[in-house]
């Protein structure tokens, strides 16, 4: 596959971050979550994908969506939608 070559400029800030930016995370694949490694040799840094995170499941029915996170579990629209009707 032919990648053009995306250059872009970003600062460290106070706590020393740096925002790699949407455009680019999506190009890469990357996404919330994922594990990076950093080496760092001859004054430069090399930044690459470790480890993917799973694709967030609902915790009710285990479909692979979610819209909501309440208490720690991600819930899908259907699920979200039955526990609504229990509410109400």
């Amino acid at each position: 596959m032919f990648m053009v070559k995306l250059e872009l400029t970003r600062k460290i800030d106070a706590l020393g971050r740096v925002v790699i930016p949407r455009e680019l995370r999506a190009r890469l694949g990357w996404d919330i979550g994922d594990t990076l490694s950093l080496c760092c040799e001859n004054g430069t840094l090399a930044v690459s994908l470790l480890k993917k995170q799973p694709a967030p499941k609902c915790a009710y029915c285990k479909r692979p969506e979610r819209e909501v996170r309440v208490n720690g579990k991600d819930i899908c629209s259907r699920c979200l939608e039955k526990a609504l009707e229990k509410i109400v």
